[in-house]
């Protein structure tokens, strides 16, 4: 948490990762262990990895299916709710700059009659 307060998310990324990889069977340290997952996925989509932060995510998810800590579970669907949203806008912008203006009022037209 000190090395990202201090914004240096690359040496807070490492120390976590070292935490990641230690496998520890005690039930409080499998809390330590998923906290270190989620915050690798928060800490790769504020550096805009996102292909990481989801891969970290999709871990937290994994080990906490049977955790009864639901504020952690919380914190994590939000993160994942984030990089999916950053992921479709990106996607979105990309249409809008590699397609013609034609062709994407029409995508938007076909759209918007699908709905009635």
């Amino acid at each position: 948490m000190t090395y990202e307060a201090q914004e240096n998310y690359y040496k807070a990324i490492e120390c976590l990762d070292i935490i990641e990889k230690k496998e520890i069977g005690i039930t409080t340290e499998d809390d330590i262990n998923a906290k270190a997952l989620l915050n690798l996925g928060r800490l790769h989509f504020k550096l805009n990895n996102l292909e990481q932060s989801y891969r970290h995510l999709k871990s937290f998810f994994r080990k906490c299916k049977t955790n009864e800590n639901k504020e952690l579970l919380d914190i994590g669907r939000v993160n994942l709710g984030m990089i999916k949203g950053t992921q479709e806008m990106k996607d979105y912008v990309g249409m809008i700059k590699h397609s013609d203006y034609r062709t994407f009022l029409k995508s938007k037209l076909n759209f918007f009659s699908d709905l009635n």
